[in-house]
């Protein structure tokens, strides 16, 4: 059973390694040559054109659920409308350029198309709700004049592509593909046949929901999760139902909106998501799951792979691992440094991907020597370096995250 294990979860990485290095490219690609003013500006209005623009145009950015809470905050302090934000929120962790190609890659084209315009109609059903609960007057913009846009070009796409996005994806990945594999090995089929889980549609979607609601795993790592539970027996809207419940809601991001957005922002963002899931992936049992059934990927148990899928497998170990082997350092050198070194509090970092952020902007400043960001306790940017206080809290919050003292 070990050996299947190990053989599960090499086959599924394999599998994967290709497709999340195209999504990287892409991702870099949105990242690096598409200005954050472009997306912001079209927001600011309570109108059901802005909510839907604000929901399409968070499909294909590859944020994971605690990644885009920043990102969304600030779009609402330049000027979004609480509705926009919300679309832009629900639509957004669900999806993304890598996200979407992994899922094609596993689970097909028809899957896929259904998967993204049911994030597509979440999100403008986020704001639309919102909006018929809540009285415009009661809307409050607060500008933040330290919003700045990312650095762009061939250097950040670069970087983004191959260290910020590695480093967002890395630790969920390779625990999503240890579930995956564990329960591809260790959950037979007899068992969840006996408790009747395979045969009851509700009963599937509730399970999923009860496991998937308060956990953190990003919309691209959930994916060899899904696939595994289909495999297992569980339906395609099973599949839906976690892969939208799993990155959409954790309790980080819950709690996060709660104080940013308020009480009745966050109720609507959360019922909107547990119901719209149940309904959209029942109408694609009902109606989709055997035609989409023909385009699975077959059984990752026992593959052959071409070259190239394993000279992806091994770009992207050596990825993994560079980004580990490259914190390291940092952390070795801000130990052996004689400097004095400084402890700052974050609000809002809750992933790699956040703390890559904060790192790359503060590593941008001259003033500034080796940096770490600390997770997931107690989020502290430590640096060695002539900066002060004032200096760091600007470079932290053109981030898009809260300093604190």
């Amino acid at each position: 059973m070990i050996k299947e294990f190990a053989l599960s979860f090499l086959n599924l990485f394999v599998e994967m390694a290709p497709y999340l290095i195209l999504g990287f490219v892409f991702a870099g690609v949105l990242r690096a040559f598409f200005k954050d003013a472009f997306i912001t500006k079209y927001l600011g209005k309570r109108s059901l054109k802005s909510i839907g623009l604000a929901s399409l145009f968070g499909i294909p950015l590859p944020l994971c659920s605690c990644g885009v809470v920043p990102t969304g905050l600030s779009l609402k302090k330049q000027g979004a409308s609480t509705s926009s934000t919300l679309a832009f929120l629900t639509s957004t962790p669900q999806t993304g350029v890598d996200s979407i190609i992994v899922t094609y890659g596993f689970l097909g084209l028809p899957f896929t198309i259904y998967k993204v315009i049911t994030s597509l109609i979440m999100g403008i059903f986020s704001g639309a709700i919102f909006n018929l609960l809540s009285n415009p007057d009661d809307e409050k913009t607060e500008i933040n004049a330290h919003i700045v846009d990312e650095i762009k070009g061939f250097k950040a796409f670069l970087h983004y592509s191959f260290i910020e996005m590695v480093v967002t994806i890395r630790k969920w990945l390779l625990i999503g593909l240890l579930i995956a594999a564990g329960i591809s090995v260790f959950v037979p089929v007899e068992l969840l046949s006996d408790l009747g889980l395979l045969d009851n549609h509700f009963l599937n979607y509730m399970l999923i929901l009860f496991i998937a609601t308060p956990m953190y795993i990003c919309s691209t790592a959930s994916v060899p999760i899904a696939i595994t539970l289909v495999g297992k027996g569980f339906s395609l809207g099973s599949a839906i139902v976690f892969l939208i419940a799993g990155p959409a809601t954790n309790a980080a991001t819950i709690t996060v909106l709660w104080k940013s957005l308020g009480r009745k922002a966050t109720l609507v963002y959360l019922i909107n998501i547990l119901v719209s899931t149940v309904v959209f992936a029942y109408f694609f049992d009902v109606n989709f799951s055997e035609v989409a059934a023909q385009w699975q990927m077959p059984d990752h148990m026992h593959m052959s792979f071409s070259w190239w899928e394993y000279l992806s497998a091994v770009f992207l170990a050596g990825l993994i691992l560079f980004t580990y082997f490259s914190e390291w350092q940092h952390k070795r050198a801000l130990r052996l440094s004689d400097s004095v070194v400084y402890a700052y509090e974050v609000e809002g970092m809750t992933c790699g991907g956040c703390t890559s952020k904060v790192r790359t902007k503060l590593l941008e400043d001259p003033s500034i020597g080796s940096v770490h960001v600390a997770l997931p306790t107690v989020c502290e940017v430590e640096f060695v370096g002539s900066a002060d206080a004032n200096k760091v809290k600007q470079i932290v919050e053109s981030a898009g995250f809260r300093f604190v003292k």
